[in-house]
């Protein structure tokens, strides 16, 4: 698996610092040590989710959608978009079968087209255009 070299300096680094407080008995408390798991498990979703050169992703969808409109957040659907071994959390954006193309002029653009089956056989397609560095999309057609 290939990872950056400022990436594995950081984590180099978050694991002398563990080994050095821990290797002192110094009484740092169990909220400290929580965090660094939390850390450490995010870096590993991330690089699990991630493939070099590829952009991959993982729609999260809220189940609670068909409850009254008023009770229902839409916050809690949303896509997790894997590029260069980072994360973006795209809220309110729900992919089926994706097709993803990053923009020739800026990097940080993705045009998705999803197709979509329907009930009845057919497929729509949606398209959309996805801003990672603003973790933002618009639909368009």
């Amino acid at each position: 698996m290939w990872i950056s070299k400022k990436k594995y300096e950081e984590l180099i680094k978050r694991i002398n610092t563990i080994e050095e407080k821990t290797s002192k008995f110094t009484p740092y408390g169990p909220k400290w040590f929580d965090h660094c798991r939390d850390d450490i498990n995010d870096i590993q979703r991330v690089m699990k989710n991630s493939k070099l050169g590829e952009i991959t992703f993982k729609s999260i969808f809220d189940k609670t959608l068909f409850i009254p409109y008023e009770e229902h957040d839409k916050s809690k659907s949303y896509t997790l978009i894997y590029k260069d071994f980072k994360e973006y959390k795209i809220t309110g954006l729900y992919l089926f079968v994706p097709k993803f193309e990053i923009d020739e002029k800026d990097n940080n653009l993705i045009h998705v087209k999803d197709n979509i089956k329907q009930l009845d056989g057919t497929i729509k397609v949606e398209e959309y255009i996805v801003d990672l560095q603003n973790q933002t999309f618009i639909r368009t057609k």
